[in-house]
């Protein structure tokens, strides 16, 4: 069997080729950045961000919107009769308390007030998206409510 010998080609012999100098020959894993690996890098990256933003768009509209309720807090007796319950979801969510829906500000607030009953009072809080998409928040709150005493009717004495 023979054996395969390299020689190195010279700037002399090869005058229409490039030179290729020795010193280029001892470092061959030098990173070379011509015009093919500038465009090459440059179309790779654009690629990436346009994948990488449709995934984040796909991503996006199939996950459930946010929703987090600021008030009422986590207090569980209240003695009071109405309770503001507000909180932050996304912007282009609908908000339903109770079934009821509610108006959502330009920024995701919103807030609305709520009437106890006495005794145990259950709110739910749902946050849906266009995708039907939907996230819910369960409040549990006990209203301890003041009762009124009321004074029975004075009739007037009998007249003679």
């Amino acid at each position: 069997m023979g054996q395969l010998k390299l020689h190195r080609t010279h700037a002399k012999q090869a005058p229409l080729r490039p030179s290729i100098t020795d010193e280029w020959l001892k470092h061959p894993n030098r990173l070379l950045v011509t015009p093919g690996v500038l465009w090459g890098s440059l179309i790779g990256s654009f690629l990436v961000a346009v994948f990488g933003y449709m995934w984040f768009q796909v991503a996006s509209f199939a996950a459930a919107p946010p929703l987090e309720v600021v008030t009422p807090g986590t207090a569980i007796r209240v003695t009071v009769e109405h309770v503001e319950v507000a909180g932050i979801t996304d912007p282009t969510a609908e908000i339903l308390i109770n079934n009821q829906p509610v108006a959502v500000g330009p920024d995701g607030h919103f807030r609305q007030d709520v009437q106890l009953v006495d005794g145990m009072n259950t709110i739910e809080i749902a946050a849906v998206n266009k995708a039907e998409k939907q996230t819910l928040k369960t409040l549990q709150l006990m209203a301890e409510l003041p009762t009124v005493a009321v004074d029975p009717p004075v009739t007037p004495p009998p007249s003679e």
